[in-house]
């Protein structure tokens, strides 16, 4: 089976050929025009060379777009013809990755429409919780490339991002959410045994009685680019580069959508009767205040994605589609403000937290 694999890379990078022949020639040709600027004192001269570069540039494009086109989004010929270039020197692989980067994958039609109407933007019926529930929702941009390791053995390369099953996008897991923003929440000094994050998040595992879920709920989030980042340890006595790594990332500037459903439910072992509309709303409170202020912590500081402390997975300041959707008690005047940035999510957290206790005191 790996002899047919090589055979069949083989025929494919022959069939390549003539078009990294032409890639090659055309950086030779910037290289050329590249020099001559540099040694011109004419300005209409330089003013040509660099006209002439820019076509060479775009042609270095074009055959690229076109290659990339005609494979499949997810075909192994993409990454090992970037190897190829690398390896055989014949053309630089920094344009071929940079337009891979840009991009972006294309769903089979018959999973498109319902990935775009049911699962990248999921939509949440709040008239299906008790009051008190909540939803928040943004569009956010990567600042920094998000990488995370699957569990495929059978890939490419050593280092693949992780991806959904079905739509093959690279996906944040719901359960990857609520592990980084539990760290988060640890990182802001609020420990598992705060009674709020216990509420918010459910008893520790090793809890063995009285064992409740946690009040949050999180959407997994998809992307629809990929791309690849390179580290190259350096060897410390020679200090020269040895054998570079490749990871799979999500390039920054991508989109994604995060979706989070807070429902109070009253499980807790001191909430054995049900407790007054007054209390609730309390609660409800405060689990809103610290929810918002663990979301900016993670979104902007602490990061989100393997890897973190070297500062991948953090996300634009700005933020876009944003809102904090609740379910408020009959004739009560809490409004949710306009929020555009982390620090105004975490703003609204806090206006919303006050305007429920004022309500709670109402009752």
């Amino acid at each position: 089976m790996a002899n047919n694999y090589y055979d069949y890379f083989s025929y494919k990078i022959i069939m390549q050929k003539a078009e990294l022949e032409k890639i090659a020639l055309s950086e030779e040709g910037i290289s050329d025009r590249e020099r001559r600027r540099s040694e011109s004192l004419n300005k209409q001269e330089r003013r040509e060379l660099n006209d002439e570069i820019k076509q060479f540039k775009n042609q270095i494009g074009e055959i690229i777009q076109d290659f990339l086109n005609r494979q499949n989004d997810f075909c192994p010929t993409k990454v090992n013809t970037y190897f190829y270039m690398q390896a055989a020197k014949m053309a630089s692989g920094s344009t071929y990755l940079e337009t891979w980067q840009e991009q972006e994958p294309s769903l089979p039609s018959y999973f498109a429409s319902i990935y775009q109407k049911y699962w990248r933007k999921p939509e949440v019926d709040l008239e299906l919780f008790p009051v008190g529930s909540f939803v928040i929702q943004f569009k956010f941009r990567l600042a920094e490339p998000y990488f995370s390791r699957d569990e495929n053995d059978f890939y490419f390369i050593d280092n693949p991002i992780r991806r959904d099953k079905l739509l093959q996008l690279p996906v944040i897991a719901a359960t990857g959410w609520k592990g980084n923003f539990s760290s988060a929440l640890h990182h802001i000094e609020h420990e598992r045994s705060n009674p709020v994050v216990q509420r918010l998040l459910g008893n520790d595992k090793k809890e063995k009685q009285a064992f409740h879920a946690g009040r949050l709920h999180f959407y997994p989030t998809f992307f629809e680019k990929t791309g690849l980042e390179v580290i190259n340890p350096h060897d410390r006595q020679s200090n020269a580069g040895t054998i570079p790594i490749f990871f799979e990332t999500v390039p920054p500037g991508t989109p994604g959508y995060f979706t989070l459903v807070y429902i109070p439910i009253y499980n807790q072992p001191s909430a054995h009767l049900p407790v007054s509309a007054k209390h609730s709303l309390l609660e409800v409170s405060e689990d809103l205040k610290m929810t918002t202020a663990g979301l900016c912590a993670m979104f902007r500081k602490y990061g989100f994605s393997a890897k973190k402390t070297s500062g991948f997975g953090l996300a634009d300041e700005k933020i876009e589609e944003a809102s904090i959707k609740l379910k408020k008690p009959a004739q009560s005047k809490v409004e949710p403000p306009e929020i555009n940035s982390f620090a105004g999510l975490e703003k609204a957290g806090q206006v919303l937290a006050q305007q429920l206790k004022e309500a709670a005191d109402e009752l």
